[in-house]
């Protein structure tokens, strides 16, 4: 089962400034223009070790050589005590047109590393061969984790959880706002706790069964081929190696927010959209929801993301129409126990429309999206011929295909909001005897 054990953790010292300009969102889901807004904060942001400002190979050594200068100037500062660290994020998001405010709770700590055969770690999307290779690099450059991965495990009652959030916090302890891009309103809460009899009830409970993969699993891969690349070579860094920084969150917390990835297509010739609503028909039964979707209209389609059935999704064409698409199951039961996201890859995607497995990795021909305002924004653009919009997967689904040791495709799910870079770090170095 799941190894899971606290941390020194390596942390901003005040000197490095407020730490709402420290920190920054994950390397993967920034523009060049925002990451540049980030790194003209503060010659200390995170984003100046976690994103190629300037495209070049030397970007792995000037972010090795970053992180230690700012230790060794002391902008960064190293706690006295393993611990956890309990972090919570307040935060307004919007789905099917409607604006929510909720809290997503969860705490950080290691997680032991093994190859997904074990059952310790369980994965639930594949993963891509570049973003590897990239994070690989900065891995060895670094020799540290600088972002955490995001984990699930089961806390029944909320028990573990709550009782993490009522604990004094001690240092390192922060409270503050950050606001990036249209994200406003959140709130972040983070401390660290030393109590080891707390910091042992966390490492037994999670280490009753395994914990889940929501977010990360390009960096734990990664992470796993960097341990196993010290351990050939009799590095003396091996055995911290085999740990990662991770968050869990409970499966059961209400704050635990997913966002479906919808899929936006362009580049297609008229052989692709020839006929296309007819050749869907024979797998699916279409409803014309709108005959011609104007903006003033598109909060209305969204709504009906909410309503939607199983093996439902929309499509909307570039008339643009707007239609709903309902499986035929009866006709096809070997799909039966497909997700919304494979039938539309397998059946719309691939066979009808002849895209190529490289071709949906790419993204050349594909353009995958969460934020409903920007999909309004892009169906109007004329740039795209169709755009499918999917609802949410569910966590008990994700949690079902991840026991069962069933993948789904890539940008299957989009956890919100995503863990910023820079609230907490953590060095592989020699283990203490």
């Amino acid at each position: 089962m799941a190894r899971v054990r606290p941390f020194t953790g390596v942390y901003y010292h005040s000197r490095a400034g407020a730490i709402q300009d420290l920190i920054a969102p994950p390397y993967d889901v920034l523009e060049p223009a925002q990451a540049k807004k980030l790194a003209e904060k503060s010659p200390y942001n995170v984003i100046h070790i976690t994103y190629a400002l300037n495209k070049g190979s030397d970007f792995y050594r000037r972010a090795g050589e970053g992180f230690h200068r700012w230790l060794e100037e002391g902008a960064l500062k190293k706690t006295s005590f393993p611990a956890v660290y309990f972090y919570q994020v307040d935060f307004n998001y919007l789905f099917a047109g409607k604006e929510r405010r909720v809290s997503r709770r969860g705490f950080f700590a290691l997680l032991g590393l093994s190859e997904y055969q074990t059952g310790e770690v369980l994965p639930h999307e594949r993963t891509m061969p570049e973003p590897k290779k990239d994070r690989l690099e900065l891995l060895r450059s670094v020799g540290a984790n600088l972002s955490p991965i995001f984990c699930l495990y089961s806390d029944p009652g909320l028990e573990l959880i709550s009782q993490l959030q009522t604990i004094s916090p001690e240092e390192p302890a922060f409270e503050f706002n950050f606001e990036f891009n249209d994200e406003f309103g959140f709130r972040h809460k983070f401390f660290a706790i030393r109590d080891k009899e707390v910091v042992d009830k966390v490492s037994g409970q999670l280490g009753s069964e395994p914990v889940y993969i929501a977010d990360g699993h390009h960096r734990y891969e990664t992470a796993l081929a960097f341990y196993q690349e010290l351990v050939a070579q009799n590095d003396s860094r091996a055995e911290s190696a085999g740990w990662i920084m991770s968050y869990f969150c409970p499966v059961q917390e209400p704050g635990l927010v997913i966002f479906p990835y919808h899929r936006l297509l362009r580049g297609l010739d008229s052989s692709q959209l020839e006929g296309l609503l007819e050749r869907i028909s024979e797998y699916f039964t279409p409803h014309l929801i709108s005959p011609q979707l104007s903006p003033e209209q598109f909060s209305e389609v969204l709504a009906h993301l909410e309503k939607l059935n199983e093996k439902e999704f929309l499509m909307i064409d570039s008339e643009p129409r707007v239609w709903l698409l309902s499986f035929k199951s009866g006709l096809f039961p070997e799909y039966n126990s497909r997700l919304e996201v494979e039938i539309l890859e397998e059946l719309i995607l691939k066979r009808i429309l002849m895209l190529s497995q490289e071709e949906l990795l790419k993204e050349a021909r594909v353009h995958y999206e969460t934020n409903e305002q920007k999909i309004m924004q892009e169906i109007f653009s004329g740039e795209y011929q169709l755009a499918f919009l999917l609802k949410p997967i569910s966590v008990e689904k994700i949690v079902e295909r991840a026991k069962k040791g069933e993948t789904m495709p890539e940008k299957s799910t989009y956890f919100y909001p995503k863990l910023p870079s820079g609230l907490i770090f953590r060095i592989i170095e020699p283990e203490k005897s």
